[in-house]
């Protein structure tokens, strides 16, 4: 418990030195994850240093992925503040994480704490009547020698007044679920069900059907001893606890089925278990304070799972961090892949615009505004407008537009609109149109691609699916056989 009261106050005052760290400039969402997010900035800024270059502490090879996919999902943006914000954004999380290991581990620990099994007068609290044994670790030293016990203590024992008043309670209930299918103990038809103890209630059931060879022990009915007349019999229900027992009696009707020792520490152990038998009746259970003129001092070995919920912490606030990346990973292959399939339709565009007579910057406009809203590609059109009307030559505006895209088909498409440009050749609309038959092809094959991923993805669920079949036809089947 100390280790995270520890953990808490490291994180208390850790928000409390970083409160005044300003991170409004990155508009991080979840307003109550803004102390942690505060903290994280302090962090990242006292391990890069003010003024200083210091490498964040994570191996390059990840730094430089999360780079070249920051790049490419903001390639507007400076990759400094961008790389910055990521990297706050995922070591708030991670702490968030942490912090609320560190609670849920703190109940954990109070709680534990605070459920006391031992008294101060080394007593243990029994369970109630009818709540069962429960198993109690307990550590004795006498002297300098210490022994753990293993004990299996008993639910207190009724007295005989609340036993009668149980049975009399139970009797009844026993007796109707005794007869099963039978509607009335004047029609037995079918077999009884004589049970040896009934739900949780500590007692021996026995049965006294008197006559024997109408009934077998279990209850089930002898067909062949029992005339088509029917039989009467006197069933007597024994319900005992031990020293203690009670009789009661129903007359039932049966008719044939219808067709349709050794060292200190053992006498110890044995001195403990006759404790607990004298004191059964008792709501707690006084352990021994001393044998043989020794005195016993008594602890309650607690049950801890300090190391394991610190390791569970620590796994979450790692995968925290590498599952950051994976999902800014993920981010970077689905704009790739949507930039791929809007490719075509750019490039018909574009072909249908400079048909009609239209200049390149024309139909560059025209084809951006006749784009999906909110669509990767016109974001990155968008921005080659603004680039040409800030005053950068279309043939630049063109070219970085296809290195920022990075894929083989945008590289292509800039390269030869700019040679286009620059030599002023009037082929470019050709040229465009042999780009777009191509490019076409492509796209049936990332289609029949898609399908065959998409068929492989259905493979587990389907055999899962099949699974449940298999169960549904079968369970009937071996229901009936068994």
């Amino acid at each position: 418990m100390p280790v995270f009261i520890i953990l808490i106050i490291i994180y208390v005052v850790l928000i409390v030195l970083t409160r005044k760290c300003d991170i409004r400039e990155f508009q991080f969402a979840g307003r109550w994850m803004s102390p942690f997010y505060r903290a994280a900035a302090g962090i990242r800024r006292s391990i890069s240093g003010k003024g200083r270059k210091r490498k964040w502490p994570v191996p390059d090879i990840f730094q430089k992925r999360v780079r070249n996919d920051l790049t490419y999902m903001y390639p507007t943006e400076a990759l400094s503040w961008q790389e910055e914000r990521y990297n706050i954004e995922k070591l708030g999380k991670a702490l968030t994480i942490g912090f609320i290991g560190c609670v849920l581990g703190f109940c954990i620990a109070v709680s534990n704490h605070f459920r006391q099994i031992l008294t101060e007068d080394n007593a243990v609290v029994r369970n109630g009547l009818g709540g069962g044994d429960k198993a109690v670790t307990l550590i004795a030293e006498v002297g300098e020698e210490k022994q753990e016990f293993c004990l299996q203590v008993h639910a207190r024992r009724y007295t005989e007044t609340e036993f009668l008043e149980v049975c009399d309670t139970l009797a009844p209930e026993i007796l109707q679920y005794a007869l099963g299918e039978n509607r009335s103990p004047l029609y037995v038809v079918y077999d009884l069900r004589l049970v040896d103890e009934y739900e949780d209630y500590p007692f021996e059931l026995v049965w006294d059907y008197g006559v024997t060879g109408y009934l077998m022990p279990n209850g089930e009915l002898v067909a062949d001893a029992i005339g088509e007349d029917g039989v009467s019999l006197k069933l007597g229900l024994i319900i005992r606890y031990g020293e203690y027992e009670k009789r009661y009696y129903t007359n039932l009707c049966l008719y044939p089925p219808d067709v349709t020792t050794g060292n200190y520490m053992q006498r110890l152990q044995e001195a403990i278990i006759l404790q607990e038998q004298l004191q059964a009746e008792n709501e707690q259970f006084i352990l021994p304070a001393e044998l043989e003129g020794q005195r016993i001092i008594w602890q309650e070995k607690k049950k801890t799972n300090v190391i394991a919920i610190c390791f569970v912490i620590v796994v979450l606030v790692i995968g925290c961090g590498f599952l950051t990346d994976y999902e800014l990973h993920r981010k970077v292959k689905r704009r790739r892949e949507e930039l791929l399939l809007n490719y075509p339709e750019m490039i018909s565009r574009l072909c249908m615009y400079l048909g009609a007579g239209d200049g390149m910057r024309e139909a560059w406009r025209k084809t951006t505004d006749g784009s999906k809203k909110d669509s990767v590609l016109r974001e990155e059109m968008t921005v080659t407008l603004r680039e040409m009307d800030d005053g950068i030559s279309e043939t630049e505006a063109y070219a970085r537009f296809g290195k920022r895209c990075r894929l083989s088909q945008y590289i292509r498409f800039g390269t030869l609109v700019t040679q286009n440009l620059r030599k002023g050749s009037s082929h470019l609309l050709q040229l465009l149109y042999e780009e777009s038959q191509s490019v076409f092809e492509e796209r049936k094959k990332l289609a029949r691609r898609k399908g065959e991923e998409l068929g492989t993805k259905l493979l587990l669920p389907m055999m899962l699916l099949l699974g449940v079949v298999m169960v549904i036809i079968m369970a009937p089947a071996f229901y009936g056989l068994y």
